[in-house]
């Protein structure tokens, strides 16, 4: 299983993501990305850890889309 996972991330984030991200590290940058999407679903709906779970999903939003512009910014 986790090789089945590790596959699908690698192909869809690590070369299609990557292939299309502008600047350096970008098959880094791309996996960094699956990692924040993964781990904030992981804490918010596997764990339920207070914030994630209590906060409006605007603002979760927010700030996780703030944090992916920085993955996907070039510089």
């Amino acid at each position: 299983m986790r090789e089945i996972i590790r596959d699908r991330i690698e192909d869809s984030f690590g070369t299609v993501l990557a292939a299309r991200l502008p600047g350096p590290d970008a098959a880094l940058r791309a996996e960094l990305l699956a990692a924040l999407v993964a781990g904030v679903g992981f804490l918010r709906d596997k764990i339920g850890t207070g914030e994630p779970v209590a906060v409006d999903e605007a603002t979760l939003l927010g700030y996780v889309g703030r944090m992916a512009a920085t993955l996907l910014d070039e510089s």
